[in-house]
């Protein structure tokens, strides 16, 4: 007879590697400026001014900015483990 708790141990972390390895739902757009910090060290700034969600489709996205950057440049990436859980609140 199986232990229902060895059954389910498995069970759950292959549902959590597979949440971890899904699509995510959005991406976020972050500026990125590079500075020196007050040791002369450099460090880049991320900040996030917006959301992109992929259309049905899978053939495009909408962007949604709270702000534009000077320099032109977006960057897209995956929301981290903190900004995918504040999202589902």
């Amino acid at each position: 007879m199986m232990n229902r708790s060895t059954k389910t141990a498995p069970a759950q972390a292959q549902s959590q590697a597979q949440a971890d390895s899904a699509p995510a739902s959005y991406l976020t757009v972050s500026i990125v400026e590079d500075y020196e910090d007050a040791s002369g060290e450099k460090a880049a700034r991320w900040t996030k001014i917006g959301a992109a969600f992929p259309h049905k489709d899978g053939k495009g996205f909408n962007v949604e900015l709270s702000a534009l950057p000077l320099s032109g440049k977006l960057v897209l990436r995956e929301p981290t483990r903190d900004e995918n859980a504040n999202s589902r609140r």
